[in-house]
This record gives C-alpha cells, structure tokens and sequence, in this order.
C-alpha cells in the first residue's frame, strides 16, 4: 500500500505543479500513475484477503470479481485500466485533460482507501 500511496503522491504533485518544461501537466501520465497505485492497492488487497497473487491483469481482474470485499471496486478499477491503456498506446496526450486527472486520481484513491479499510476491519 505504500507503493500505491507514493504514487498517488507524485499524481497530484504532477497535477498541482505540472512540469517546468511542459507547458502544462502530463494528465496521461498522471492517468497511469493513478491505475499503477489502484493495481498496487488491489495486489495488496487480494493478497491478505485470497492469499492470492494475480500474474496478469485478467487473473487480477477475475479475482476482484470473485471476492466479496473488493466487487464493488470493478467499475473503477476496470476504469482506470483502460484509461491507462489509451494513456500508453492509444491516444495522443492532448486527449487527456484536467477532468480526467482528477478522476482517475479520485477513483484511485478510493480504492485503496476502501482497501485500507477493508483490511483494517478484517
């Protein structure tokens, strides 16, 4: 969880204080970066709750599908992975803007919040 909170840091460090070289913030990067911690939170999760160590991101998506405390996160999660992916290969960088910076870091920080609580309970 430390991973995922490290990077949810440097996202909104990004976001609040772009780069000096960059005439504005690099919001693909910040996408990416909210759904690399959202699969650092989920790793963690599955891994206290299933004992479970997914290889691969359909094996890690399966998973949250089948465990009671995370099911609730597949909307967000799966969000973010495509989001993500468009950031890596797809789209250009001026396809992505402040909204959907803000809401991928939203999304990833709900998750590991809900993570955070779910184990802190269990």
């Amino acid at each position: 969880m430390a991973v995922a909170e490290r990077n949810l840091t440097i996202a909104s460090d990004m976001l609040n204080h772009g780069s000096p070289s960059l005439e504005q913030p690099a919001f693909e990067w910040i996408v990416v970066l909210s759904y690399s911690a959202a699969v650092r939170s989920m790793n963690a999760g599955l891994l206290a709750l299933n004992g479970t160590r997914p290889r691969t991101h359909a094996q890690r998506s399966r998973q949250i599908l089948s465990t009671d405390d995370l099911r609730e996160l597949l909307e967000k999660y799966a969000d973010l992975e495509n989001w993500s992916r468009d950031a890596r290969y797809v789209s250009s960088p001026e396809n992505f803007d402040e909204d959907i910076a803000y809401l991928a870091m939203g999304n990833a920080r709900q998750i590991t919040q809900h993570i955070r609580e779910t184990l802190s309970t269990s």
